[in-house]
């Protein structure tokens, strides 16, 4: 039996291309999902990542100063085949997970 997937979406911007916010509260109830998928709006394309590797992008030192201390994740113009995780305030450097984009849908 397939497990639980939970589903990001986000519109196409300028200055990067997609842009997903992770919530304190969100990051609480990730073990309640095998999977997320984010997703890009317009080209209905999504990178499946398990919770288990997206919780280790999700430390104290990498939460913004958006809302609660969110986590930024983007698509940078310069990487389109990685997820980018911001800075935050206790950091300097972005790191980056390599994935692979498919059509939603597609196996």
């Amino acid at each position: 039996m397939k497990g639980m997937v939970l589903k990001k979406r986000s519109k196409r911007y300028e200055a990067f291309r997609y842009w997903w916010d992770v919530s304190p509260q969100l990051a609480k109830s990730l073990d309640e999902y095998d999977e997320i998928d984010f997703i890009k709006e317009d080209t209905n394309e999504s990178c499946s990542i398990p919770v288990d590797k997206l919780k280790k992008f999700l430390t104290s030192e990498r939460k913004t100063s958006r809302g609660e201390g969110n986590w930024g994740v983007k698509v940078l113009v310069d990487y389109p085949n990685k997820l980018a995780f911001e800075p935050g305030r206790g950091s300097a450097d972005w790191l980056f997970l390599p994935v692979e984009w498919h059509l939603q849908g597609e196996e």
